[in-house]
């Protein structure tokens, strides 16, 4: 009985020793063949990761639309407002219009509507004007290959924010939780008038009563500060500490920093259309011009590939309008 008390006190010895030589290195990387990597570097204390629960940040839900769109062209020019107003005498609780052109409409609607969709069309008939095409379209429900290549791309513009260990994953069929640890408090960017030191803005922050805050400096006169959330009357006092001890601001724009996140991960690609000329037969100069013909949108795109030749254009083919020639597609804004 004794000798076994005095292994299990040899043990629990051993256990304590290995506990306390592992917190006593920040980090931790063990990989033996056969068993499953340890890996820890957070920057919580000892090096521990902390979680929402102690660290706080933001706790994003994004979830799949599969609402249906009515796309809906009257013969004559209609006002946005006149097709709201329909909506709403019909008992249309949530909606939104969205205009394509002065006679061209996208109305979003919610699932239990969906069967309304001739009711709707006598209505806009009877109290606005003659329809020259009238759609109920069904969303699908997203596939898992789709869902898969939605949380394939959050966690691209996740890591773009810098925030450390995010945890981005599928919950349910359509839904995608984002947890962003320590994506809390405010963002200030601030463009001064003259050059600025930095020991002069955090001299004058100093002032203020913030928990804390943090200066990265972008140039002489343009400045990131981090703070605590501020509301709406801390941003003004903000504001006026600043042109009072620091000097004349051009520009001061306060965001709180899960709304850049969410700004962030919400930012899609834009395809932007112009007319390519060519001043040349090898087309070596060229100038590009905006196209105007109206709600001209990647739905008319009939052709794209990968290319690293500037003079590239791709086939645009707008309905009864035949073949449009020489025009260049830009992605902008996003991945």
């Amino acid at each position: 009985m004794r000798r076994r008390a005095v292994r299990v006190f040899i043990l629990t010895l051993l256990i304590l020793g290995v506990a306390l030589a592992a917190l006593g290195f920040r980090e931790l990387h063990v990989h033996i063949p056969g068993f499953p990597r340890l890996d820890r570097a957070g920057t919580g204390p000892l090096g521990l990761k902390l979680g929402l629960d102690l660290r706080g940040g933001g706790h994003l839900v994004y979830q799949a639309d599969t609402d249906p769109r009515v796309e809906v062209t009257f013969a004559q020019p209609v006002e946005t407002a006149k097709i709201q107003e329909v909506l709403g005498s019909l008992g249309f609780a949530d909606f939104s219009v969205v205009s394509r052109s002065d006679r061209t409409f996208t109305v979003k609607l919610v699932k239990r509507d969906a069967g309304r969709g001739q009711e709707l069309r006598s209505a806009l008939g009877e109290r606005i004007g003659s329809i020259s095409s009238f759609q109920v379209k069904e969303q699908p429900s997203p596939t898992p290959e789709q869902m898969e290549g939605v949380v394939k791309i959050i966690k691209q513009r996740v890591n773009l924010f810098g925030t450390e260990e995010p945890i981005i994953q599928q919950f349910g069929e359509d839904r995608v939780i984002v947890q962003l640890p320590g994506a809390s408090g405010s963002r200030s960017q601030v463009v001064f008038k003259d050059d600025v030191t930095v020991e002069k803005l955090h001299s004058a922050l100093q002032g203020l009563a913030l928990e804390g805050f943090a200066i990265d400096p972008q140039g002489p006169r343009s400045f990131r500060i981090r703070t605590s959330s501020l509301n709406e009357r801390e941003r003004q006092e903000l504001r006026g500490t600043l042109v009072d001890k620091v000097g004349a601001i051009e520009s001061l724009q306060t965001t709180s920093a899960i709304d850049e996140a969410k700004r962030l991960i919400g930012q899609t690609a834009r395809l932007e259309f112009k007319e390519r000329t060519c001043t040349n037969p090898g087309c070596a100069t060229f100038t590009d011009e905006p196209i105007s013909a109206p709600n001209l949108s990647g739905d008319d795109l009939t052709e794209a590939f990968a290319s690293t030749d500037p003079t590239v254009i791709f086939p645009i083919r707008r309905q009864n309008q035949g073949w449009r020639r020489g025009l260049e597609v830009l992605y902008q804004e996003g991945q």
